[in-house]
């Protein structure tokens, strides 16, 4: 970050209030080179804390910025991990009052575009999400309204984007502990001027939890992300006329070939691999596919006269 950066985050804020053109500003000062630095996150971090204002503009800017620093600046992209968990949620308890609006926006946008979180700021994210419900005020991103005793359309709409998240306990789903806050929540507002949606929610929320539905590759984690190894898919395959055929090949963002239908299995598979069975599969293929040694075997026979004589004259004794 700029020393002008910080200083220029201080100065807009320090009449608490910040301006559409001063915002506009600060986006071309934090994103010259596409990326946010932490300094820069912490520098927007303290300017929110500063606001006694926020406007669309600024919740905007903010949950952008802050989202892209916590879910893609650290290798591999779309990966939260652990230093980036523990530091969202420092900043988020910094002065050690609820959560703001900006925050929970911030929360929310990282379940969204992230593909995973670690285990501790999912925990985290669904108390706070609780604790916007039941304690919060104020006006949302959108134009709704956070109201303290009772659920609002608004934070129905919250509730509903953050527990079917891809990054959520269960994507697409509700996890159990989910489903359990949705519980406390239904017993902390009874007979409270609840926005109709609010019942909806809950009944497919809890129902979508009991029907039990998993998928155990919906989430990845970012250590089996970061166990890579490029695999290249594009040598052509001859049959017995000498004709090549392609097996996977890319054509101008098109997946053609004949194995094309094969790639999604063959994903999962290798992901589910431990290193010591991908390590095997590398340096002992021939012998964990026993298939494959019977084809290079035939390949052999078939062109190589001295194997062939091997195999026709020579007879292995044991006794010998």
């Amino acid at each position: 970050m700029s020393v002008h950066f910080g200083e220029l985050a201080k100065k807009v804020g320090a009449n608490g209030t910040v301006s559409a053109e001063e915002i506009l500003v600060l986006r071309r000062e934090a994103w010259p080179d596409g990326r946010i630095s932490q300094a820069e996150a912490e520098a927007i971090f303290a300017l929110d804390r500063q606001l006694e204002s926020k406007s669309s503009e600024w919740v905007d800017f903010f949950v952008e910025a802050l989202g892209e620093y916590v879910v893609n600046q650290c290798a591999p992209a779309g990966y939260v991990d652990r230093e980036n968990a523990s530091w969202l949620m420092m900043q988020i308890d910094h002065d050690g009052s609820l959560c703001s609006m900006s925050e929970v926006e911030l929360l929310v946008r990282v379940f969204e575009r992230a593909s995973n979180v670690p285990q501790a700021l999912k925990d985290y994210a669904i108390s706070q999400m609780e604790l916007a419900v039941l304690e919060g005020t104020g006006p949302t991103r959108d134009g709704g309204q956070l109201a303290a005793g009772n659920v609002t359309a608004a934070e129905v709409k919250l509730l509903r984007r953050a527990i079917f998240a891809p990054a959520s306990e269960r994507p697409a789903a509700v996890g159990r502990k989910e489903a359990e806050m949705l519980f406390r929540l239904k017993d902390a507002t009874l007979g409270a001027d609840n926005d109709p949606e609010w019942k909806q929610l809950f009944v497919q929320g809890v129902a979508n939890y009991l029907q039990g539905y998993s998928d155990a590759n919906a989430q990845i984690s970012r250590e089996r992300v970061s166990r890579r190894l490029t695999v290249e898919f594009n040598r052509p395959l001859y049959n017995k006329n000498s004709e090549a055929k392609e097996m996977i090949k890319v054509d101008n963002g098109v997946v053609k070939g004949l194995w094309k239908h094969c790639i999604p299995g063959l994903v999962n598979w290798v992901l589910q691999m431990t290193d010591q069975e991908m390590r095997q599969y590398l340096l002992d293929t021939y012998e964990m596919v026993p298939s494959l040694k019977r084809v290079r075997n035939e390949i052999m026979l078939n062109s190589n006269n001295l194997v062939e004589w091997l195999q026709s004259e020579v007879v292995l004794d044991d006794k010998a």
